[in-house]
């Protein structure tokens, strides 16, 4: 089985939608997020909170390695109140940005608590500076332990409507796991598992739903 990179953003496509919620008010927050899977799942926690605009740094068709700040990049991130990344190093752009910066409270690193991979040596070619591997949400099981971090966050942040962001978190998380669990039945119905991939995106799917990669 040879699976292709563009199969990133079909995934993207398939688990990643936004929910309605009832609106509420409270605290006015600005939050940035690093790039579009952040986004979506920040959207998702924050979905009908009236107050909280949630915006992206990179646009959709731009990827975290090798990005270059630009001068409006450097106005969206002085505006923000929190910002909220995937971490592991992938957003290496935005760290000479940090430094300086007067926040709510300290940038989340969304998955840096998850069940990680270890970055192998031939891996080094795709430009990650960190030492595991970044690329957590294209599995959905992983994807749901981020979108949980982050309502968690946004709680402490904004702790009136904490009950909310949870609660949103858990919907979507569930959401999630219940795509994961599908994709584990699929896989199981297969009697080869072992598939070849161009990107070490996949090593956390195909970790979590039983698939081998082969090469």
């Amino acid at each position: 089985m040879i699976v292709k990179p563009k199969l990133i953003f079909t995934l993207i496509i398939l688990f990643f939608f936004i929910m309605p919620v009832v609106s509420a008010a409270g605290l006015r927050l600005n939050v940035l997020t690093s790039f579009l899977p952040v986004y979506i799942f920040t959207k998702n926690v924050t979905a009908g909170i009236d107050g909280v605009n949630v915006d992206c740094l990179l646009s959709g068709d731009a990827g975290p390695h090798d990005y270059q700040m630009r001068p409006g990049d450097m106005r969206k991130v002085e505006a923000a109140d929190i910002i909220i990344m995937n971490g592991l190093e992938v957003e290496g752009f935005l760290e000479d940005a940090l430094e300086n910066l007067k926040l709510k409270s300290p940038p989340l690193e969304s998955a840096a608590y998850l069940p990680l991979i270890e970055m192998k040596d031939e891996e080094d070619d795709h430009h990650h500076d960190g030492n595991y591997n970044p690329h957590t949400w294209v599995s959905p099981k992983m994807a749901a332990m981020q979108v949980r971090a982050i309502a968690a966050y946004l709680g402490e942040v904004d702790p009136e409507r904490a009950a909310i962001y949870r609660n949103n978190g858990d919907l979507y998380a569930k959401r999630l796991e219940k795509l994961h669990l599908e994709m584990v039945e699929m896989v199981d119905q297969l009697e080869n598992r072992k598939i070849v991939t161009f990107h070490d995106a996949f090593d956390y799917l195909a970790r979590d739903i039983g698939l081998e990669i082969a090469a």
